[in-house]
């Protein structure tokens, strides 16, 4: 063999090597992380534009991770909504929806997976607090799966 061909050799088997190493997964924090009061009693919080973003790129699946906790006894439903956008310019709104119950005083913790559908971009665009206290202590985690 020459030595034109050996290195051609080697060439594809590191790409095949490369191609078979499954894709890292990633922890995105937002930065809805702790704080106190976060949204009032009986209010929805708007956080869209301000930085709640999940980049999903050549994810299949965002897991999420929610946790908060009401300030007096609160057990309504509560809704975080979620938009999505392929150039992280143009969003549209309510592209998902977790519907969250609140379990008097204790902290709620939840987690639910978003299918992507191939968009790169997600974010945090409200929370709505049906409760008449407050939440605080909340914190939004996503994690990206990589796809196929």
């Amino acid at each position: 063999m020459n030595r034109m061909n050996k290195k051609f050799l080697v060439l594809v088997s590191i790409l095949t090597l490369l191609a078979v190493i499954p894709a890292r997964a990633g922890l995105q924090v937002t930065d809805i992380n702790g704080g106190t009061n976060n949204v009032g009693g009986a209010a929805t919080k708007v956080y869209a534009g301000s930085g709640q973003l999940f980049a999903a790129h050549n994810a299949q699946q965002l897991g999420v991770f929610i946790s908060y906790s009401v300030i007096s006894a609160g057990t309504s439903n509560n809704v975080v909504q979620f938009s999505s956008s392929v150039d992280n310019s143009n969003w549209v709104t309510n592209s998902s929806l977790m519907t969250i119950l609140s379990t008097g005083t204790a902290t709620v913790r939840t987690n639910f997976s978003i299918n992507t559908g191939g968009i790169p971009f997600w974010r945090v665009e409200s929370v709505q607090n049906v409760n008449a206290a407050a939440i605080t202590n909340l914190t939004i985690y996503g994690y990206t799966k990589p796809g196929l």
